[in-house]
């Protein structure tokens, strides 16, 4: 018989000032839509650069989220579903947010060690105006 038990993950891009509210309002919709609750989410990531971004900040404060910051590097080793043309112009790598979620699903598998992992996306990159979402989700089983 074995267990399971699943990690669900945000990546979020966004433009520089992207405010807390738009933020707050596009993760409320990818949830709603796709059926996802609140507090099954582990935790929010997104680039680096990103670091000292009050909207994302605010967001990931106000909601109760551990919130990751991977370097540009990192994200790049990434193979995604959907990649851009603009994050590519703009910052050098083909995705933030669907790179940035199926990553930290990935560290945190790590972090948990000695269990048979798949990850997947399981909301492709969503666009709302100047910000991007993606969810993954990563299933950890163990034999008991």
């Amino acid at each position: 018989m074995s267990d399971f038990n699943k990690i669900i993950t945000l990546g979020i891009g966004c433009r520089r000032g992207v405010p807390y509210d738009a933020i707050a309002v596009a993760v409320s919709d990818v949830l709603d839509r796709f059926l996802i609750k609140k507090e099954s989410i582990s935790f929010v990531a997104s680039v680096d650069l990103k670091a000292d971004e009050a909207g994302l900040l605010m967001f990931a404060d106000k909601w109760n989220f551990n919130i990751i910051f991977f370097p540009k590097d990192e994200l790049m080793q990434v193979e995604v579903a959907n990649p851009s043309e603009i994050v590519v112009d703009k910052i050098g790598i083909p995705s933030v947010s669907e790179a940035a979620a199926l990553l930290s699903a990935n560290q945190r598998a790590e972090e948990l060690g000695g269990y048979n992992v798949s990850s997947r996306l399981i909301v492709e990159k969503q666009k709302y105006g100047n910000i991007t979402i993606a969810v993954a989700e990563l299933i950890l089983s163990s034999c008991v």
